[in-house]
Parts: C-alpha cells; sequence; structure tokens
C-alpha cells in the first residue's frame, strides 16, 4: 500500500520538476531570441522616426547622434554598416541582457539602419 502512494507522489514530483523546467526553458527562449526579434521588427529601413518611437513608446531609449557603442568596440552589431548608412541620429534601445538594438536615422527623419548585437 505504501509503495503504491510513494509510487504515486513520485511520479507526481517528477512531472512537476518536469514541467517547472519546461517553464524555465519557455522564459529564456523568449528573453533571449523572441523579444529581441520582436522588437527588432519595430522598426524598418524606411520606416519614419515618428512611427518608430510610436512602436516604442514606454521603452527606455537613448537618441544620439554618433553610435558610441561602435567608437568604443563595445558592441557586436554591423558597426560598418552603421557607419556607412548615412544616418545622422541613432536610436539606442537595450533589449535583452547585453544585447541592444541600434536604428539609425537618416537627415529625412527615416530609417537607414537597424541592427540589434550584444555588448
Amino acid at each position: 500500500m505504501y509503495a503504491k502512494i510513494l509510487t504515486i507522489v513520485g511520479k507526481s514530483l517528477a512531472f512537476l520538476v518536469i514541467s517547472a523546467v519546461a517553464i524555465v526553458f519557455s522564459v529564456i527562449v523568449y528573453a533571449a531570441v523572441i523579444y529581441p526579434m520582436y522588437m527588432e521588427s519595430q522598426a524598418k529601413i524606411g520606416m519614419d522616426k515618428n512611427e518608430v518611437l510610436t512602436n516604442l513608446e514606454g521603452k527606455k531609449y537613448r537618441l544620439t547622434d554618433t553610435l558610441s557603442l561602435c567608437d568604443s568596440n563595445a558592441w557586436y552589431g554591423d558597426c560598418e554598416s552603421a557607419n556607412n548608412s548615412k544616418s545622422v541620429e541613432f536610436l539606442i534601445l537595450k533589449i535583452g541582457i547585453d544585447t541592444w538594438l541600434v536604428v539609425g536615422f537618416n537627415s529625412a527623419g527615416k530609417v537607414s539602419f537597424v541592427d540589434r548585437g550584444d555588448t
């Protein structure tokens, strides 16, 4: 009798542990892969700056006229393309533990560069 109860309890605990591991794995995948991809999709080449800012409403971003992440070689994004994009302003947004989204705007206020990379 006790053996049956212990078997049932053991299987229930195993199920709970496996479920907890699956949930933790799902959260990690969301945070590391899906969320950064979603945030990157909020800015596309040719979009108006105001549209991008509306899409990112409520997020803490920084607008700057230079891409200091590239100046210090601290960012593993595509700095060469950023420098060649003729962007006059950059939006920098942290979208992961060490992942940054960079959006460049040209003089007409249109997106001319989008990339994400780690620091």
